[in-house]
């Protein structure tokens, strides 16, 4: 097949030269191929999680001639809000006759290098993703095509939610002791919405042994919102209770810390479910 493309690009060349009397064959070949073309070219998430975007450029380029061009190897480079950020190459291919060639690559943004670069990422819902590549498509008998390959695309930033400070409040007293109600303000700066599936850990008030607290409740965090999480704890009539209880009552916050785990999916494609390590010490923010 390729052999008969190829006495057909020759005998239109030389009929080309007998006709015009041209002695320059490139020139002639020049006018003998079409220029290819870029079909399309985007930039799409793969997946998401709170360290680092994977995202993916996809180029797809098209070969109207009836014999096979070549993609030379290139470089290129991402910019991330007008900053660039990473750069990496790409190996040659080939394309077919009267056929599209398809150029697929990945790349890693780690947030916390990001970070050195766009200080303000964090207070961004959103940063611009942009790559840009020079490529050069050869043929036959030193024809060549030049093309600048440039794409961008509006990629949300993650961000981990965060605990506020929590308030305490007595539920009810009985014979056998009293139970209290934690409640953990959670904030969701993100501009998509995250879905709490279970929470689990330690929780340490005024010096007082860990009590172990959880919920399995799925509760949704809705997108640029604050949720109240209420977590019940049972609190028998020992010398540590009774010391606790005045201070609940008068409506001051004893000494809270509280350290573990909750899985968060979040409503945003390329987003799996993530186990994540929470921690509060006392002051409002979330490590």
């Amino acid at each position: 097949m390729f052999k008969k493309q190829a006495y057909q690009l020759s005998y239109l060349i030389f009929f080309t030269l007998f006709i015009t009397g041209c002695g320059n064959i490139k020139s002639v070949t020049d006018q003998a191929l079409q220029a290819p073309k870029v079909v399309s070219d985007e930039i799409r998430i793969d997946r998401i999680d709170f360290e680092s975007l994977y995202l993916i450029a996809d180029i797809e380029l098209s070969n109207p001639n009836i014999i096979p061009i070549r993609l030379m190897p290139f470089d290129y480079k991402v910019n991330v809000d007008g900053e660039e950020f990473l750069v990496g190459s790409s190996k040659s291919i080939n394309i077919a006759s009267n056929a599209n060639g398809e150029v697929t690559l990945p790349f890693q943004i780690p947030l916390k290098q990001l970070l050195k670069t766009v200080p303000e990422l964090f207070k961004k819902d959103e940063l611009n993703y942009e790559f840009i590549a020079d490529v050069t498509l050869e043929g036959p008998l030193g024809t060549s095509w030049d093309k600048t390959i440039r794409t961008s695309a509006a990629v949300p930033t993650p961000k981990l939610p965060n605990i506020k400070l929590p308030s305490i409040s007595v539920d009810k007293m009985d014979f056998y002791g009293f139970r209290i109600m934690v409640t953990l303000p959670v904030e969701n700066k993100n501009n998509f919405s995250i879905n709490l599936k279970s929470l689990s850990g330690a929780l340490v008030m005024d010096g007082m042994k860990p009590f172990q607290i959880g919920s399995d409740k799925s509760t949704r965090l809705p997108a640029k919102a604050e949720t109240e999480i209420v977590i019940p704890i049972e609190l028998s009539w020992d010398k540590a209770s009774r010391a606790l209880l005045p201070l609940i009552q008068e409506g001051r916050l004893p000494e809270i810390k509280l350290e573990g785990n909750w899985k968060l999916e979040p409503e945003l494609p390329g987003f799996d479910l993530q186990d994540k390590t929470f921690e509060f010490n006392g002051k409002e923010g979330m490590i």
